[in-house]
């Protein structure tokens, strides 16, 4: 973290960064699925044993959860309401389909 910009110790550093990066990319979408199923499912994990939400998810876990999702979207409302970044055609479409569904607004800000 000492390293100048540009130096090959901060360039092996920002690429160890990306790679781990698009590592979560890969794997919160599923991570998250199986722990929504953990947290809305009772199931048997064996002919004596259940897996019991109330147990498996903890509040900070919980909240950790909702915190992250809500800053994921924020980030992508932001993203696309910053609408001269994107491509014309693409900002046109939308807007003429008269009846599409209002997304909710996020938290006007990330939570920490």
């Amino acid at each position: 973290m000492d390293s100048k910009p540009g130096s090959d110790g901060w360039n092996a550093l920002t690429a160890e960064i990306e790679k781990l990066d698009e590592q979560m990319k890969q794997n919160v979408p599923g991570d998250r699925h199986k722990q929504r199923l953990t947290a809305l499912y009772v199931d048997p994990i064996s002919s004596d044993q259940w897996s019991r939400p109330r147990k498996e998810i903890s509040r900070t876990f919980a909240s950790d959860f909702l915190r992250d999702a809500n800053n994921d979207y924020w980030l992508l409302s932001e993203r696309y309401t910053k609408l001269e970044t994107l491509d014309p055609e693409l900002i046109s479409s939308p807007r003429q389909w008269d009846d599409r569904p209002k997304l909710p607004d996020p938290i006007t800000r990330p939570i920490i």
